[in-house]
């Protein structure tokens, strides 16, 4: 299972997206991100919010 705060590296994993497009997204605001110094970190919900997958648990 994917932890809630995703790396830079995890999310593109998680996308299924090279990694330098996943930072050419982040850098144009396409991506919901918080910058610690200089890293991202993500929310795996919001991820998910904004591609529309359905997160229901079970």
């Amino acid at each position: 299972m994917w932890p809630e705060v995703l790396t830079a590296k995890e999310t593109a994993a998680y996308l299924r997206l090279d990694y330098q497009l996943l930072m050419r997204m982040t850098r144009a605001g396409e991506l919901p991100s918080l910058k610690t110094g200089r890293t991202y970190r993500y929310h795996r919900r919001a991820i998910d919010q904004l591609m529309g997958a359905d997160t229901i648990r079970r």
